[in-house]
């Protein structure tokens, strides 16, 4: 931490940047490097077709430093989905498929959720950013429950989306209800 923040004070300034804004558009205009990328444009409804094309993924690979990372915010179905894997599969012909890790967050399989996707520019692990010896074999219960909850990212399903290929629209639909139901369900 900082010095010039002090720890605990939540009104302290963070000394990094956040941009809120088309992604896509805002890396094409700034050229300078970032350090750590968060996409949350996806929605339960629909991902921003740009958002999501090897040509977007390699706009940011370009951009991330050495230590580079990018974070996503999916929603989708962690296992045998069309674009779920296609997602994973145009990740890693970009940043390549040992560069990646994905996580559920919920403890059924099948069903649509939020999935924590994590493209690195070189080889790296998260668990020591967190690990408190807590259980036995020194793992923390965070580290113990990613673990469990880590999807294979090397699936042979979907394909490599791209600009000029890009069937995401059509292939969201049924996740997109699956979503909508779980919503109205909880609300109820």
């Amino acid at each position: 931490m900082p010095e010039d923040r002090p720890e605990g004070d939540p009104h302290a300034v963070y000394p990094g940047r956040a941009v809120i804004q088309d992604g896509r558009q805002y890396l094409l205009q700034h050229p300078t490097p970032v350090d750590f990328l968060v996409l949350d444009a996806y929605s339960s409804d629909t991902i921003p077709f740009h958002l999501i094309t090897r040509e977007f993924f390699e706009l940011i690979r370009e951009r991330l430093t050495r230590d580079g990372i990018l974070a996503i915010n999916y929603i989708g179905r962690p296992g045998d989905d069309f674009v779920t894997d296609s997602l994973f599969r145009t990740l890693g012909s970009v940043f390549g498929p040992d560069m990646l890790l994905a996580y559920r967050t919920r403890e059924a399989r099948c069903e649509a959720q939020v999935i924590i996707v994590f493209a690195f520019r070189r080889k790296m692990e998260l668990y020591p950013l967190w690990r408190e010896a807590d259980l036995p074999g020194g793992a923390d219960r965070l580290s113990y429950d990613l673990a469990r909850r880590k999807l294979r990212t090397d699936r042979p399903g979907g394909i490599v989306i791209t600009d000029d290929l890009n069937p995401i629209d059509r292939a969201r639909a049924e996740t997109a209800l699956e979503w909508r139901r779980q919503t109205m369900a909880l609300l109820r």
